[in-house]
C-alpha cells in the first residue's frame, strides 16, 4: 500500500513558525517532524510514499535533496495550486480503485501505521479512521434542562471523546470522493461515504500521539520527544 503525507497546509496556528518554515519541517528533537513519519512508515514497510506540497513546498523539496530517505524507500512529490484541503490531494495522488493510508504531516505519535493497515485490509470498510480518547474537564456545574425545567445538575463533568488522529486509510470509495475535484476536507469524504451506506470504521488507539498545530503543542512535543525517542524514531536499516 502506498501512504500519502498532507504536507501542504499553511499551518496559520503555528505562527510565527510558519511564514518561514512549513510546518512539516518544524523541528522535533534533532529532525524535523516529516523525517519521522518517514522512519515509521519505513519501518513498517510502507516505502511507496507520496507528499503533497504547498505553501513553502521548496524547502520540503530541498530537504529530501539533502538528506534522502532510506535507499528502498520511493518519494514522489505532488503540488497543489491551490488549497485543497485535508482529502482533495488524493485527486493528485491516487489512481482509481486504490487504496490508499493518508497521514497529516505534523503527526506525532508512536501508533504502527502496519496495524492500522492490516485492520482495514481485514474489515472490508471503505475507511478506517484511527481515533484516540481525549478527556475535558469542564470547570462549572453542567444543568440540563427540558424547557425550563430542570432535569439534572451534574458538577464539574468529564467530557470524553474519540479523536481523529489524522492517520486515515482510504480505500476506493473513499478516495472517489477524495477525488471529485476543487478542496475537498475530511469530513465531507466520511459524510458521504455513511450517506451512501458505506461502512466506516475506527481503529482505537491509546498510545502516544500529538497533534502538532499550536506553538504549545510544538513546544510539549519536544519536551517530550527524548523520553519517548525509542519508541517514536526508528533506525532507518531496512525493516524487512
Amino acid at each position: 500500500m502506498r501512504a500519502l503525507i498532507l504536507a501542504g497546509g499553511r499551518g496559520r496556528r503555528l505562527e510565527p513558525y510558519t511564514a518561514v518554515l512549513p510546518k512539516p519541517l518544524a523541528p522535533v528533537g534533532d529532525l524535523p517532524i516529516i523525517e519521522i513519519v518517514l522512519r515509521q512508515l519505513h519501518r513498517d514497510g510502507i516505502d511507496e510514499v507520496v507528499i503533497s506540497l504547498g505553501h513553502l513546498g521548496e524547502l520540503i523539496l530541498a530537504y529530501f535533496n539533502a538528506k534522502p530517505p532510506p535507499r528502498s524507500m520511493h518519494l514522489e512529490f505532488v503540488r497543489e495550486q491551490e488549497q485543497l484541503g485535508t482529502a482533495g490531494p488524493l485527486s493528485l495522488a491516487a489512481a482509481d480503485g486504490e487504496t490508499m493510508l493518508v497521514i497529516n504531516g505534523d503527526v506525532l505519535t508512536d501508533l504502527r501505521f502496519d496495524a492500522v493497515v492490516d485492520q482495514h485490509t481485514s474489515s472490508g470498510a471503505a475507511m478506517t479512521i484511527t481515533t484516540n480518547r481525549r478527556s475535558h474537564p469542564i470547570e462549572f456545574g453542567v444543568v440540563d434542562t427540558t424547557g425550563r425545567r430542570v432535569t439534572q445538575i451534574v458538577e464539574k463533568p468529564i467530557v470524553v471523546h474519540d479523536c481523529a488522529m489524522g492517520v486515515n486509510v482510504y480505500g476506493p470509495q473513499a478516495i472517489a470522493v477524495a477525488r471529485r475535484g476543487g478542496p475537498v476536507d475530511f469530513p465531507e469524504v466520511v459524510d458521504a461515504l455513511l450517506r451512501d451506506g458505506h461502512p466506516v470504521e475506527a481503529f482505537h488507539f491509546d498510545g502516544y500521539w500529538c497533534d502538532i498545530g499550536r506553538r504549545d503543542d510544538l513546544l510539549r512535543a519536544n519536551d517530550e520527544f527524548e523520553q519517548r525517542r525509542d519508541a517514536l524514531l526508528p533506525s532507518t536499516e531496512d525493516p524487512r
